[in-house]
């Protein structure tokens, strides 16, 4: 009896200990292998990996993980992965700060032209400094600078405006004022070698500063003039065609709404100078290449003279002209 014990004691321990052999053999497999009872041996197909246990920090993270609801920020609806960084409010913002970095540089070429004006001389600097730059353009060698210096660019458009600023000509905001000024600060214009474009400026906007209209009046009667003695006759000259004067405040927005001109008039030194009377554009689509060619070395003339700041625009000559002296509105 005793011997029969002995025998199925051993028996039991051979087997406890197989087991836990085959169990140690298991796990060591990848690092981690359950084996299933009905794989044959050898058949690495039948093992399935064991899930990674999770511990309990990573638990805890993924609970304490709630969905942030949506924000609003500047009136937009945005999901909270797109609002990482916080957005300032409008009303925090500088006036410097909400400016694009196109607005930026325009502001830092005008601050650098209106520093030329001084309350002692208030005008003569900023030309001197202005036409200087401009014949740098009109003398280099590169075709594109020379191009430039009809064509335009960010430093013309800051240069005139500090032009209008540096005379003190004040913008028009609005039709009434405009309307109020005509007669006195605005004139109309009459000549007959002179064609309003009735289709593009209204019959109230008609007007200009005196020196402007003078300007305009002189500039067809020269071509006129010029074109009949060459072509011997004096019915056959087009007259100077003019599609734009002035613009109020709230014209000019417009224009900037339709993305037609960069000239936001919320910022002094961005505003349109057709604001002042004292800018006009000069149609050139229906002149012929003669009259074109002439109209152009004129303007190029009267700009080195200092009578005038101009530069080509899509289908027109955009023309600021100088006032005699200063005016002081501003």
């Amino acid at each position: 009896m005793m011997r029969l014990m002995r025998c199925v004691f051993v028996t039991f321990a051979i087997l406890v200990a197989s087991v836990l052999k085959a169990g140690s053999d298991v796990n060591g497999v990848e690092g981690s292998i359950l084996a299933r009872v009905d794989c044959p041996p050898n058949n690495a197909a039948c093992a399935k990996p064991i899930a990674k246990k999770e511990n309990a920090s990573s638990l805890k993270a993924k609970k304490q993980k709630v969905r942030k609801p949506p924000v609003r920020v500047q009136g937009k609806r945005v999901t909270p992965k797109k609002n990482i960084r916080e957005f300032p409010t409008p009303s925090s913002l500088s006036t410097e700060q909400r400016l694009t970095p196109a607005q930026k540089e325009k502001f830092e070429l005008f601050t650098e032209c209106i520093n030329y004006s001084t309350p002692e001389d208030p005008v003569e600097r900023v030309k001197t400094f202005v036409f200087s730059e401009q014949k740098k353009l009109e003398d280099a060698s590169g075709w594109k600078m020379r191009l430039a210096s009809i064509r335009g660019s960010k430093a013309h458009q800051t240069q005139e405006v500090c032009f209008a600023r540096a005379y003190g000509l004040k913008g028009f905001r609005s039709l009434a004022e405009i309307k109020s000024e005509s007669g006195r600060a605005l004139v109309p214009i009459n000549s007959p070698h002179v064609e309003i474009a009735e289709n593009e400026i209204p019959l109230d906007r008609s007007l200009a500063r005196n020196w402007t209209r003078d300007y305009i009046v002189e500039l067809g009667e020269a071509m006129h003039r010029h074109f009949s003695v060459k072509d011997g006759s004096r019915g056959g000259v087009l007259p100077l065609r003019v599609t734009s004067i002035i613009r109020s405040f709230e014209d000019q927005a417009y224009q900037v709404r339709r993305g037609k001109s960069p000239a936001d008039c919320r910022y002094q030194f961005l505003c349109s100078t057709h604001t002042t009377g004292s800018a006009f554009d000069l149609g050139f689509r229906d002149l012929g290449p003669e009259q074109k060619q002439w109209l152009q070395s004129k303007l190029i003339a009267d700009q080195r003279a200092r009578r005038i700041y101009f530069i080509v625009e899509r289908d027109h000559y955009h023309v600021f002209v100088l006032p005699p002296e200063y005016i002081g509105e501003e």
